[in-house]
């Protein structure tokens, strides 16, 4: 369904979705028992009670229906390109709609027929530490050097940089967000050139909530659902114990879907989420190369595997540079002390090696080898 033919079934759909007590749930008993969202729209309170909708929640549809503040959603809708699949329908992803309770009107920007059986969720906490900065390109780059694309959740941290790395390697990602994905809704909006360069490697931007939808607190636990049931496995990389990563990773374990999830230092509380669920069963994973071998939804890309960047060059600097770094962060100062060179050639030359591919910067004055 797309918006530009203004479809009066999408259009009864659009509206149901916008009444905030329709959630995922009853809105699943009027396609059920109703079919057809007009029904619903446009029939009387009996009509309702047969679809199974309560009696109270009926009484404030029936107010809510002549509220026309839908309008400036709709126009928001059309005016941004944004499109609609309903459950059912052939570009409804198929992992999805195997979930317990996967949403009726799915909202998205971008391309929506994605490889599904070769992407894989990456999700972790906000508050990522330097060795999640690090390990977090090293595994996804990895991954999509092999064909696997990304589904996230586009949040500051693992996210973000899980997303990155998926457009680093011109591997499309998918990003599910907890309320509207018009531009003034995007959260946070410190990622909507993220998500704009996302939707332009041809990825997509996903929502079961209709345009101009705050991204309230209460909607990302039911986001977490959706990251979780588009693909067949997680992969949890840093998250302490509160994390809503940790959701996610249940919202996967109740689906009957792979968790992998990365170990880190027993004395980093953002690791004490991934290393509990590697206690409770959850796949320990520490490179890209694990992941492949284990899931054989994407053995047959194995075959196709990126050769190894070369870790060599003409120039005597960079090979200096190349021989001190690791995948363990080392500050500029050390580099500049072990290397016996100028700062400015350093500098120079770490600006160089990052513009290959080469290195790269995980904190202001710290870098690590790119061993993707």
């Amino acid at each position: 369904m797309t918006s530009a033919n203004q479809d009066p079934i999408e259009l009864a759909w659009f509206r149901l979705s916008c009444f905030a007590q329709f959630g995922p749930a009853r809105l699943l008993k009027i396609l059920r028992v109703l079919k057809d969202p007009r029904r619903a729209l446009e029939g009387d309170h009996q009509t309702l009670v047969s679809s199974g909708i309560e009696p109270h929640i009926i009484e404030q549809f029936l107010s809510f229906k002549e509220d026309t503040r839908w309008i400036q959603r709709w126009e928001t809708y059309t005016k941004e390109n944004i499109h609609m699949t309903i459950l059912g329908c052939d570009d409804y992803p198929t992992l999805l709609s195997q979930i317990h309770h996967p949403p009726v009107v799915l909202y998205w920007k971008g391309n929506i027929n994605q490889p599904w059986d070769t992407m894989i969720s990456v999700i972790g906490t906000r508050a990522v530490s330097l060795y999640g900065k690090t390990i977090t390109p090293m595994i996804v780059e990895g991954l999509c050097r092999r064909g696997v694309g990304v589904v996230s959740g586009l949040a500051l941290g693992i996210d973000g940089l899980a997303h990155q790395a998926a457009i680093n390697t011109q591997q499309p990602t998918v990003a599910v967000i907890g309320g509207g994905i018009d531009r003034s809704s995007i959260f946070p909006s410190a990622h909507l050139n993220l998500a704009e360069n996302l939707i332009a490697g041809g990825g997509c931007l996903m929502s079961e909530y209709p345009p101009l939808t705050l991204p309230l607190k209460h909607y990302f636990p039911l986001r977490n659902r959706i990251v979780a049931g588009l693909t067949r496995a997680t992969l949890v990389i840093e998250a302490d114990t509160q994390s809503g990563a940790l959701i996610t990773a249940k919202s996967a374990l109740e689906e009957n879907r792979e968790v992998f999830a990365v170990p880190g230092p027993i004395t980093s509380p953002t690791s004490a989420g991934t290393n509990g669920l590697i206690r409770l069963g959850a796949r320990c994973i520490t490179s890209a190369d694990e992941i492949l071998a284990d899931l054989e939804i994407v053995t047959e890309l194995r075959c196709e595997r990126a050769p190894a960047i070369k870790r060599t060059s003409n120039d005597p600097d960079e090979n200096t540079l190349l021989q001190l770094l690791t995948l363990e962060p080392i500050e500029v100062d050390s580099i500049i002390r072990s290397s016996n060179m100028p700062v400015t050639t350093v500098q120079r030359t770490l600006s160089l090696l990052e513009l290959k591919g080469w290195v790269r910067q995980v904190g202001p004055t710290l870098y690590v080898l790119n061993n993707a």
